[in-house]
């Protein structure tokens, strides 16, 4: 732990083996975690603000609450992560793989999901306004109740996903494919569905 701490200091653990550690409620702000090892580790309520997790193995991950603002997950794998009411407000997860993770009343606004792997997340009352989610991958992935005014999904893959009284006021669904997605729940009238596949 003591070279732990002084590699904190250095704001440097890219590449480590720091899986199930325990980093819960501490502060990792602009901490450098470049294709580090937190699988399965608990990160609940820390502060990662700013900070880089490009390539990260973030499997299984405990990110409770965790503040992620503007952090770098591009290319993370956080597949089957606890996010639940995490702060991921412009953060860049283009690329990352977030299949099957929880992401209940996490804050998403102005996120960066470009090409993200959502395939079976749960996104139940997760804030999405102004997102940008061109060409993501959401495959059976719950958005009941989640606030999508002003995203932008073109070229998304909305296949079997649940929108049951979800927000999409404004947003853009261009060249979308919603086949097999009940959209009877929501208000579409001011949404852009050109081109979608229904």
């Amino acid at each position: 732990m003591k070279d732990l701490n002084h590699l904190l200091k250095q704001k440097n653990l890219s590449g480590l083996d720091l899986s199930g550690v325990n980093l819960s409620n501490v502060n990792l702000s602009y901490v450098d975690f470049h294709q580090t090892n937190l699988s399965q580790a608990d990160l609940s309520n820390a502060n990662l603000v700013g900070a880089n997790l490009r390539d990260a193995l973030l499997t299984e991950t405990n990110l409770m609450g965790t503040d992620l603002r503007q952090a770098n997950l591009n290319y993370a794998d956080l597949s089957k992560a606890n996010l639940i009411a995490a702060n991921l407000r412009q953060a860049n997860l283009s690329e990352a793989d977030l299949s099957k993770s929880k992401l209940i009343r996490a804050n998403l606004s102005e996120a960066n999901l470009i090409h993200a792997n959502l395939i079976q997340a749960d996104l139940t009352k997760a804030i999405l306004t102004q997102a940008e989610l061109l060409n993501a991958y959401l495959y059976q992935a719950n958005l009941t109740e989640a606030n999508l005014t002003g995203a932008h999904l073109t070229g998304a893959y909305l296949v079997e996903v649940n929108l049951d009284f979800a927000l999409l006021n404004y947003t853009d669904l261009r060249w979308t494919n919603l086949r097999k997605t009940n959209l009877e729940k929501v208000d579409l009238k001011t949404a852009n569905l050109r081109g979608a596949s229904r």
